[in-house]
């Protein structure tokens, strides 16, 4: 009799998981984010968009549709106005990686002034944010200062760029940094 109860009980919370919006939400974040690292956009947006629809406030699926499916895409306002939700939503906490995105945004908006701000407060929240080193660098190559762009790629380096995002920063180094 005990037995059966608990296999009720098991059953009648997995069911409950099932339909929960919010557990239905982050099933939509996972696999949004891996169809976003596969290449497939159109199914990412689709999925992040039901994450978001089950849980409006859901600061990571914001960001990450900003990150792989507007800022891809060239759509620069959805992009900020997706990191935007993002950093409102998350209030201040654990919120470096969208302030990073947001000024990555900002510079290409031609926005520098804006994109240093972001970037600045980024890295005085999380000094080992290695992709905002490269959005840094980004920056200070755009307004032609190849000394601090050089100087925040050898940081990016230093915080591990190439073991979570590629070659992209040792090769730009290796093109102008001398």
């Amino acid at each position: 009799m005990m037995k059966k109860r608990i296999l009720i009980a098991i059953l009648a919370l997995s069911i409950w998981a099932c339909t929960d919006p919010v557990q239905k939400a982050i099933q939509y974040y996972q696999t949004g984010t891996e169809k976003a690292q596969k290449g497939d956009t159109a199914g990412a947006r689709a999925d992040f968009n039901k994450a978001i629809e089950l849980n409006p406030n859901y600061a990571e699926a914001y960001h990450n549709r900003a990150f792989y499916c507007e800022l891809p895409a060239g759509d620069l306002q959805g992009a900020l106005n997706d990191f935007n939700k993002s950093l409102e939503l998350l209030k201040g906490e654990n919120d470096a990686y969208s302030l990073s995105m947001r000024g990555f945004t900002f510079h290409l908006m031609g926005k520098n002034a804006e994109a240093l701000a972001d970037i600045n407060a980024s890295l005085s929240k999380d000094s080992n944010n290695a992709y905002a080193y490269r959005n840094l660098a980004l920056v200070f190559l755009s307004m032609g200062d190849t000394a601090a762009a050089c100087k925040s790629l050898n940081k990016a380096l230093e915080k591990g760029f190439e073991k979570d995002f590629g070659t992209e920063v040792s090769e730009l180094t290796v093109k102008i940094c001398k």
